[in-house]
């Protein structure tokens, strides 16, 4: 998904924009379906599951909220330097954000 959203910065070819589109949203299926399964291997067995996974669920959902708080800002200012550099900006900042995510979940491990 990195390099997808990677190659969104200097791309301004309308199928390959598409190209890349399907392969993000390939790799944004993978990503939830192992994202859930991983939530369902590090949680403890309890009688509390289903709250645990609704926390889950919210803790998925809330960067979806907020992104578009965090991009409108950093799209506008951008876009003040040159006409759609702003674009070009966002997609850096979800390329940052995919690889630190990356690094990040190298540190989960199994409930034990």
């Amino acid at each position: 998904m990195a390099m997808s959203a990677a190659i969104f910065i200097f791309t301004g070819s309308y199928f390959m924009v598409i190209v890349l589109g399907i392969l993000f949203g390939f790799g944004f299926g993978a990503y939830t379906s192992v994202d859930w399964a991983l939530a369902t291997d590090v949680l403890p067995p309890t009688n509390s599951y289903a709250k645990d996974m609704g926390i889950c669920n919210m803790a998925s959902v809330l960067p979806q909220i907020i992104a578009p708080v965090v991009a409108g800002p950093i799209l506008d200012y951008f876009n003040m330097f040159r006409s759609n550099f702003g674009y070009s900006s966002v997609f850096a900042t979800v390329v940052i954000y995919f690889i630190l995510g990356t690094v990040l979940l190298r540190f989960v491990r199994k409930v034990r």
